[in-house]
């Protein structure tokens, strides 16, 4: 190949993937410029400077005559980073539902997408003869704030990582409103769901399974439940961390169901689960709200404990323990 047939195809190659980089920008700006409305209203600070920021690198780097390659890179990037950053946060419906280390790290993002605004309209500004002069130290900071984005993404995570955390948060809110309900929702059961076995109703869940009782739970069994729409009580003793999985392994295959009028069987989708666990050693209780954590979705969980059977000493960790399972939404009778 000739000097220059190779250099016809540097061209061609650069002048495709020019257009490669033009193509992806316009997508991030179409994208970016839908969620900037979303910023808008949102109740997270920086998220709507955050965007425009990013449009604004974008417009200047499109208005570049040279060096475009790697200041569209960089372009690019921030669309990236603040789209997926708004994608994360655009269910938040209050300011106070945000992490405030989620906040610090959105606010020197913004520092960060404002000195690559600052950095492209010079490099905009400058002649052909100048941009070619500095070239390579364009390039050296160009990577200089790659890295730097690269790190912002590093100090967020990935996008799911960031949902979690928000959820995690949120979760972590709704404890204390969830023990509340609990709490309320105990006080409308009728005494004998706290005797023993025998005198609960037949058909109420248990398990183990023991004589006389069904996984068919008949509706009539569940109306005596006083302001509660569908319950079935569960009452488990955890003796070992065999115990445990066997729960957790029951819980989730559990599929209750109850008969309607024409006697036909049906799921029980809104099925509020009580569970009391009783007979737990001390030694237990973190694993067993770990338990916790993994099941609540599926139902309210009590724990019973024989405080007669303590020490002093025990009886004052019992007391700790309580504390904490109130604070993950465990009740501890």
């Amino acid at each position: 190949m000739t000097t220059n047939e190779s250099r016809a195809a540097n061209l061609e190659l650069a002048r495709r993937w020019s257009q490669k980089i033009d193509i992806t920008l316009d997508v991030s700006v179409g994208v970016l410029t839908t969620l900037k409305y979303v910023a808008k209203i949102s109740p997270v600070a920086f998220l709507s400077n955050a965007a425009s920021i990013a449009l604004s690198i974008v417009d200047v780097v499109q208005k570049m005559r040279s060096n475009k390659h790697g200041f569209k890179e960089l372009a690019n990037d921030s669309c990236e980073i603040v789209c997926d950053i708004i994608n994360a946060y655009k269910d938040i419906s209050q300011s106070g539902d945000v992490p405030i280390d989620l906040l610090n790290h959105l606010g020197q993002l913004v520092n960060v997408l404002r000195s690559i605004n600052e950095f492209a309209r010079k490099g905009a500004s400058r002649n052909f003869l100048a941009a070619l002069l500095r070239f390579n130290a364009d390039a050296r900071r160009v990577q200089d704030y790659q890295r730097k984005l690269y790190q912002a993404l590093q100090i967020f995570g990935l996008q799911s990582d960031i949902i979690v955390r928000n959820t995690i948060a949120q979760l972590a809110a709704n404890q204390v409103a969830m023990t509340n309900q609990l709490n309320t929702r105990v006080l409308a059961l009728p005494p004998c769901m706290f005797l023993s076995p025998p005198i609960l109703p037949p058909d109420i869940l248990w398990w183990p399974p023991q004589e006389g009782t069904s996984r068919l739970v008949n509706i009539r069994t569940l109306s005596h439940l006083e302001n509660m729409d569908n319950c079935v009580v569960i009452s488990t003793p955890i003796m070992d961390r065999q115990d445990i999985i066997e729960f957790i392994n029951h819980v989730r295959c559990t599929k209750l169901r109850l008969k309607d009028c024409d006697r036909r069987e049906q799921c029980l989708f809104n099925t509020r689960l009580f569970a009391i666990i009783h007979d737990t050693p001390l030694r237990l209780f973190p694993d067993v709200m770990g338990l916790l954590r993994i099941v609540a979705s599926r139902f309210f969980v009590s724990m019973r404990i024989q405080s007669e059977k303590l020490s002093d000493g025990a009886r004052t960790a019992a007391k700790l323990l309580h504390r904490r399972c109130a604070n993950h939404g465990l009740l501890a009778l």
